[in-house]
């Protein structure tokens, strides 16, 4: 039995093994308490228990949380020990680049949101995200976040990464069964389902009897085929070819030869075109010949006027080949 009497506990061990001794009277309003504890109710000077203001220091050091205080542009300013013990990486390496580089990827778009709660003044309660840790794995935090008048942050942090991987998921085939329970345990979703599936199978009935029609009609196309392959005679085959088939040889004979005679007309009019073009560039060239050497004889003809001495000019060799390419008897 133990009894709490001021500042001393009291131990009776008088009593039997096994065996409780009696509950003492209870004097006055106090009521009766559960493992015979009485409770001392002297009041106690709160500047006597927590006169070293070390102590919240002591406990930021050695508390198994990690704690921290950040700036509102995302960089830690102070961070205690757990921060090295569960992510792995040093205070130099957490203060040296913005605390948003360790998070997962797929966690900084809600961390984000989480920032700009705090950047309007107001706290962010169990707030989980990934962080990275220095071995290359991800340890997973929640949060308790505090703006400061100061303009920054302080924020708590919980490893649960052991927590939410042996959280018990439920099995999705489970979950499905449980939603079609519920789904089809009221009247209106099974009549809708009924209705939804008598219209699937009338539905499939018409595709069905729509599929069997045309392989029918397929297979009856296939056998009368056959049929005739196998029941026409030598004499059937003769007709057809002559009757049928031999008019339309003598028809792709004539177009044949219609499209060759419209080839060889094509042919010879490019041909005559591509020598009418050359003429004109003969003729072309010959009437600068002839323009040149006009003016010479021009200038000849005024120096003899003169009284002056001059040469007769005389056409070059490309204007007498050109006029005898062309036919013209040259005249100098």
């Amino acid at each position: 039995m133990v009894e709490i009497m001021g500042n001393e506990a009291i131990f009776d061990d008088a009593g039997p093994l096994g065996r409780m001794p009696p509950p003492p009277s209870v004097s006055g309003d106090d009521p009766a308490v559960p493992h015979e504890i009485r409770f001392d109710a002297t009041p106690r000077d709160p500047p006597t228990i927590y006169s070293s203001p070390g102590d919240l220091e002591y406990l930021f050091e050695h508390s198994r949380d990690l704690m921290c205080v950040a700036s509102l542009d995302g960089f830690f300013l102070k961070v205690n020990p757990a921060f090295q013990s569960t992510l792995g990486w040093t205070t130099r390496q957490l203060k040296s680049k913005p605390f948003m580089d360790f998070v997962h990827p797929s966690d900084r778009e809600e961390t984000i949101g989480a920032m700009e709660v705090l950047r309007h003044g107001r706290p962010v309660g169990t707030f989980e995200n990934r962080y990275l840790c220095s071995n290359g794995g991800y340890r997973r935090l929640s949060w308790n976040a505090y703006p400061r008048q100061d303009g920054t942050l302080s924020a708590v942090a919980r490893d649960v990464t052991s927590a939410s991987l042996a959280a018990p998921r439920e099995d999705i085939g489970e979950a499905i069964q449980k939603n079609l329970h519920k789904y089809f345990s009221s009247s209106d979703s099974r009549d809708a389902f009924i209705g939804v599936t008598e219209t699937a199978e009338r539905g499939a009935t018409w595709l069905k009897w729509g599929v069997a029609f045309i392989v029918t009609i397929f297979g009856a196309g296939v056998a009368y085929s056959q049929w005739v392959a196998d029941n026409a005679t030598k004499g059937d085959l003769v007709n057809h070819i002559n009757n049928d088939l031999a008019p339309v040889s003598e028809d792709v004979s004539s177009v044949k030869v219609s499209v060759d005679s419209l080839v060889k007309a094509e042919k010879k009019r490019a041909a005559r075109e591509v020598e009418s073009d050359a003429m004109d560039k003969r003729m072309h060239l010959l009437e600068a010949h002839r323009a040149e050497y006009q003016e010479a004889m021009a200038e000849y003809a005024a120096m003899k006027a003169a009284g002056k001495r001059a040469t007769r000019p005389r056409k070059t060799p490309e204007h007498l080949a050109l006029e005898g390419d062309l036919g013209i008897p040259s005249r100098d």
